[in-house]
């Protein structure tokens, strides 16, 4: 009886990442209103430590993303990023607006005219992991202008060298700026894929793990269906 609960909760499992899916790809469609979203592709950067944004005098302009691996080879550390931006074409002076980061690793402050408005977690070791995390950051409507706005993106990061995967290696994706609900739609998409399919089919296959290990134990000829099972159930585990 046991074993037949698990088997109907890994087929369970399995419908609700196929429901979970076709939500995600169904019920939230493309961007439909890309033009009013700013893409910042290019942005002045300098390898800097401290709390507050350095004047980057004689910094070097670079192309977003940026991946440190390419462009600061074996660097770890503190990098600041600088763009200007307009208020995005066609929204309201209340209208709220949000900054969108598709991935900041491991770490991400965000200044917008001289001030923080928003945290990742520790820039200091042990330094956040947010690598697989989309940020979206809300723009505080009382420091948004409608020319001119100065935004600063202080990324904390480590060397390729140094950690156990590229995908934790330090950089930065481009930043997109526009109306709050198109860039939250857009976060909500993107964290399924990246995180939250990750996590259902890791408990998919610990639960498989041990529907095989059950298995193994009842039929102690068939040893090899304990052997999978606990390799399944390490492998769901260690992806979680």
């Amino acid at each position: 009886m046991f074993l037949v609960r698990l088997a109907h909760a890994a087929a369970a499992a399995l419908t609700w990442l196929a429901a979970c899916t076709a939500v995600c790809t169904a019920v939230l469609p493309a961007d439909a209103t890309a033009a009013e979203v700013i893409v910042i592709d290019k942005a002045l950067a300098q390898a800097a430590d401290g709390a507050r944004p350095p004047d980057f005098d004689g910094a070097a302009a670079v192309s977003l993303p940026d991946d440190w691996s390419q462009t600061r080879p074996r660097y770890e550390g503190s990098v600041w990023y600088a763009a200007e931006f307009d208020r995005p074409p066609g929204t309201q002076p209340q209208e709220l607006l949000a900054v969108y980061v598709e991935r900041a690793c491991s770490n991400l402050e965000v200044w917008l005219n001289g001030d923080r408005i928003y945290s990742g977690g520790r820039m200091s070791e042990p330094v956040a992991r947010n690598c697989h995390y989309p940020q979206l950051v809300t723009l505080p409507g009382a420091l948004v202008k409608e020319r001119g706005n100065r935004i600063e993106l202080h990324v904390q990061g480590h060397a390729l060298q140094r950690v156990a995967s590229r995908l934790r290696a330090a950089g930065l994706s481009a930043i997109r700026i526009g109306p709050h609900g198109v860039l939250a739609a857009e976060q909500l998409r993107q964290r399924f894929w990246s995180v939250t399919l990750v996590e259902i089919v890791s408990i998919v296959i610990a639960v498989t793990g041990i529907v095989m290990i059950g298995l193994g134990l009842l039929n102690r000829r068939e040893a090899y269906l304990g052997y999978f099972g606990w390799l399944s159930l390490a492998w769901g585990l260690l992806s979680m």
